[in-house]
């Protein structure tokens, strides 16, 4: 259907992996067989969508050490281990994408985290998440 539904499936993934602590595998197992659930957004994608909401999870599960040192520096007040899971699942994927996926522009990758965080943050939560990736691509 689309790289957005993708995106968000990927974050919900992400975010579900952290708050239950199931690998990434099992819960895009559990995504494939709950499809219809109405929990995942435009959960009929075709192939190609799939292959990248799973190598966004895999890729994001596998450098999540690596994310969580780049996001680190850029909060004010707060720590990565105190951030909520909402707010850390967005930045991973965000700078995930902004890193390693070389057809999503910088700009795009911040403009959906600040759209997923709008549908699944708190009322401030998209403000915090531009605000730190802003920061992110004025040191990159």
């Amino acid at each position: 259907m689309s790289r957005k539904s993708a995106r968000e499936n990927a974050f919900k993934i992400i975010y579900n992996c952290a708050l239950m602590k199931e690998p990434p595998h099992d819960m895009c197992e559990y995504f494939e067989e709950t499809m219809k659930d109405e929990m995942w957004a435009e959960a009929s994608m075709d192939k190609k969508d799939m292959e990248y909401m799973r190598s966004v999870v895999f890729g994001a599960a596998e450098k999540k050490n690596e994310l969580n040192e780049k996001i680190a520096p850029l909060l004010k007040k707060w720590d990565v281990a105190r951030l909520p899971k909402v707010s850390l699942a967005i930045l991973q994927l965000a700078i995930y994408e902004i890193e390693e996926v070389d057809d999503v522009p910088d700009r795009v990758a911040v403009n959906e985290a600040i759209e997923l965080a709008k549908t699944y943050g708190e009322d401030d939560t998209y403000k915090f998440i531009n605000g730190v990736l802003a920061e992110y691509l004025k040191n990159k």
